[in-house]
């Protein structure tokens, strides 16, 4: 779909490049039991004229208000007013238990459907992505080689900063294991070359990129 070289091209930044983000995106991840105990969160900075992604995080615990206010304390870290939830699934229950535990004023959680964006909007998605990396404007975290020497000194986060620079590459990787396919009438979809690598935090992109095909809301 995308080169890896041409992603890895864009792999510029450090979390020091930013402490805000204009949007969180939240991502459902089962275990191998089917208990949904950990989701993906990302942050992007689109204030100006890129979209950086900041940082791929990892949260894990089964209580759902626990797994609420740990990404509201996301948002007051880096200055996040928006957040983008698949409403499929357990996406659902993380919504409104947000809704409920969450001053709106503050934070906003979004609905999205995950299920219309691969069905009716791949097209136009994809078009946009294609478009951002190819000219510069989405830009990712450094490898986890080169960022090691681009941080001065370690400090208090730096662990949780470093997993960061981690979890892009696995971001990269699911990416690179994405191939489009026309079927019959025109329509595009995507599938995984590989059924070993999955496509959690891809979907994270994919929320954000199909935020401004709806408006505020999808019902």
């Amino acid at each position: 779909m995308i080169s890896k070289e041409l992603l890895n091209k864009n792999r510029v930044l450090t979390i020091s490049n930013s402490k805000t983000c204009g949007k969180l995106i939240v991502n459902f991840k089962a275990n191998s039991e089917g208990r949904n105990t950990s989701i993906i969160i990302m942050g992007i900075n689109d204030r100006k004229s890129t979209k950086d992604i900041i940082f791929i995080k990892e949260i894990h615990s089964e209580d759902m208000s626990e797994l609420v206010y740990k990404v509201y304390w996301n948002c007051r870290e880096y200055g996040i007013e928006i957040v983008l939830i698949d409403i499929n699934g357990y996406g659902k229950g993380f919504y409104d238990a947000f809704k409920d535990r969450i001053d709106g004023n503050r934070v906003s959680i979004r609905p999205m459907n995950m299920n219309r964006l691969y069905t009716d909007d791949i097209a136009d998605i994809l078009k946009e992505l294609h478009s951002d990396i190819e000219d510069g404007r989405l830009r990712f975290l450094q490898t986890p080689e080169i960022a090691i020497f681009s941080y001065d000194y370690t400090f208090l986060g730096f662990n949780d900063i470093m997993n960061s620079h981690l979890e892009t590459t696995k971001l990269i990787n699911e990416i690179d294991n994405m191939k489009e396919i026309c079927k019959l009438g025109g329509r595009l979809r995507l599938e995984c070359k590989s059924n070993e690598i999955r496509r959690i935090r891809f979907d994270c992109l994919l929320l954000y990129y199909g935020y401004p095909l709806h408006g505020k809301f999808i019902k």
